[in-house]
């Protein structure tokens, strides 16, 4: 068993204070030689004076840091001052596929709470740094998992409503589909055997909140591969 902590700034966390930095991991990845530990990070300087970044640690089985790679923005230059958080990653055949949102924490009332929302984040992860990267608008991503070797499904929210959508290897958006007309958002998906009865191809199962008491378990049929483009339809 260990525990370790990790940042980006020259500092250790008895000198921080409440609020200064924002460094949080959202989700792990094991790799052949240990993790991939994935979030976002405030780049040296205080949350309160720039946005928080995606940021990406690899550690071996024991959790010492093999390397890190984090993208930053001059809010001067760029006018943007959103935070980008990684909420999942997925094995790609040259590296890694990371997927999260670039927003803002709002109060959301259906959910009781601040939820973390603004347009849906997708890059390559090539060796030990990003590298293309897309964005898509008004969509919140929450989970991404990899269909085969050229496709991935990605899970989340439009405009307040649960989302699907499927993408190729390259990032560009193929199809998607809302879940149901309630606000909420899909937060895991997983691949099953068989889908549903009328569809002769496999599923994806999906599980989604529509608000702070309420989880839903569904399932999307996936036609098989030789009838053609991945194509999303409900069962």
């Amino acid at each position: 068993m260990w525990d370790r902590t990790y940042n980006t700034a020259d500092t250790t966390i008895t000198d921080w204070t409440k609020d200064e930095r924002h460094d949080r991991f959202t989700t792990i990845e094991s790799t052949e030689n240990g993790y991939l530990l994935a979030g976002t990070t405030t780049p040296r300087e205080a949350s309160d004076t720039v946005p928080s970044e995606p940021w990406i640690v690899g550690v071996d089985a024991d959790g010492q840091k093999l390397w890190d790679t984090l993208e930053e923005r001059d809010p001067a230059e760029s006018g943007e001052r959103q935070d980008r958080v990684i909420a999942d990653i997925a094995p790609a055949d040259s590296g890694y596929l990371a997927v999260g949102t670039v927003g803002n924490y709002e109060y959301t009332r259906s959910f009781r709470s601040n939820v973390f929302t603004g347009e849906g984040w997708i890059a390559s992860v090539e060796g030990e740094s990003f590298g293309w990267q897309r964005r898509l608008e008004s969509t919140s991503i929450r989970t991404v998992e990899r269909l085969d070797e050229e496709h991935y499904l990605l899970g989340g929210e439009q405009e307040g409503v649960a989302w699907v959508g499927i993408i190729e290897s390259d990032g560009e958006l193929i199809d998607e589909r809302r879940l149901h007309d309630v606000e909420g958002d899909v937060r895991a998906t997983t691949g099953v055997e068989g889908g549903a009865s009328s569809s002769p191809g496999d599923g994806l199962r999906t599980i989604s909140r529509s608000d702070s008491r309420q989880v839903s378990l569904g399932l999307l049929g996936i036609p098989e591969r030789e009838l053609g483009p991945r194509k999303l339809y409900h069962s």
